[in-house]
């Protein structure tokens, strides 16, 4: 399995492979569909792609102090893509300077984040129907 993991931002190619995972993972299954909303919350995103022998396989992006919009295809879940795109996004955040990532998880995805260092910092909430949880993580001890 050869992992390749790049990013941009809204202008590069990339960010419509980005857009299209997202839909297929976090929208599609609901009936929902990307909003503009999320869109322009993207303007000031960083977007992570993650490839699996040349096919799009998962994405994340860095939005200000938060991880948003973790999605990996089904079939690529379990082989630590995942895990692979968070490191690689907590890297772009240390290297601007940031002492902290929080996320909104969903709660079926809490384990996920424990086992990289993230923790519940808040009671779970209702949104787009499914409940969540804000966690963060300390990028810097002691900063």
């Amino acid at each position: 399995m050869e992992l390749v993991i790049k990013h941009g931002d809204v202008h590069d190619p990339l960010y419509q492979e980005c857009l299209e995972l997202r839909y297929e993972v976090l929208r599609k299954p609901l009936g929902l569909e990307i909003t503009d909303e999320e869109r322009e919350a993207d303007m000031d995103a960083v977007h992570v792609i993650a490839y699996v022998d040349g096919q799009v396989a998962g994405t994340v992006a860095l939005c200000r102090e938060r991880l948003r919009q973790m999605a990996v295809l089904e079939r690529f879940q379990g082989r630590g893509i995942g895990a692979q795109l968070v490191r690689y996004l907590e890297a772009i955040a240390k290297e601007r300077g940031q002492h902290a990532l929080g996320l909104d998880a969903r709660c079926s995805a809490i384990p996920f984040y424990e086992k990289l260092g993230y923790h519940c910092c808040s009671d779970m909430y209702e949104k787009i129907g499914i409940l969540h949880r804000n966690m963060i993580k300390a990028l810097y001890y002691g900063a």
